[in-house]
Formats: structure tokens, C-alpha cells, sequence
């Protein structure tokens, strides 16, 4: 089952449940938004809080200058770790799945398993 979040701007994001308990790690992939709104902020924080019932963590990666400044006023940045790369963040968990944050709609955001290295 997953989860949709709205975003001013068109960006749409699919935060898929904690079906599976070896999905306990989920990176959130910001490349590409250039935007995000305080309703995008608290689908964020809402996944973070469920993932962390579950034993797991919250990655975040790939923020514009920014986004990287509204997780930085909200105090997001505390709360999560956040990496520059997608290699960087998979590079400090176990199994994860990914998932890409897409800033337009009419892009197909999906999450896919990836182990990490």
C-alpha cells in the first residue's frame, strides 16, 4: 500500500508503507525539486515518524540549494541525515528502498529496492 503527498507546484510523491519489515531504511531523492511547501515538509516529517516505529531510518538526498534551506528553517536537517548523492546515502545504510521525488507531475514516481554496497 503506499501513501500520496501533495505539493504546491505539481510535486507529487508516492511514501510506500512499511509493508515488508526488511524495507525498515527509505531514502528520499530530491533531485530535480526546486520547491517544497510546509505541507510537503510534514509529509516528510509523517514518513519519518512511521519509519522510526518500525525500527528504521529516514535518508535524504539530493537538495537544491533551496530545499536544503527550508529543511534547514524548519529543522528537518536535524531530525534526518542528509547526503548530497544517492550513492552517499545508500553507501550508509543496509536494505532501503529508494524512492525519486518528482517535480512535476506527469512524471511516474515509484520506489524500487536497491541493496546497499
Amino acid at each position: 500500500m503506499e501513501e500520496s503527498t501533495g505539493d504546491r507546484a505539481g510535486t507529487r510523491a508516492s511514501v510506500p508503507t512499511m509493508d515488508h519489515a526488511a524495507d525498515r531504511n527509505l531514502i528520499l531523492d530530491f533531485s530535480g525539486v526546486q520547491y517544497i511547501s510546509s505541507a510537503g515538509l510534514s509529509s516528510v516529517l509523517g514518513a519519518g515518524k512511521e519509519i522510526d516505529r518500525h525500527g528504521g531510518r529516514l535518508l535524504i538526498c539530493g537538495l537544491a540549494a533551496r530545499v536544503n534551506q527550508i529543511f534547514a528553517f524548519s529543522g528537518l536537517d536535524t531530525l534526518f541525515p542528509l547526503f548530497e548523492t544517492r550513492e552517499a546515502a545508500l553507501s550508509n545504510c543496509s536494505k532501503t528502498v529508494l524512492l525519486q521525488i518528482a517535480a512535476d507531475e506527469r512524471t511516474s514516481v515509484g520506489s524500487r529496492r536497491e541493496g546497499c554496497l
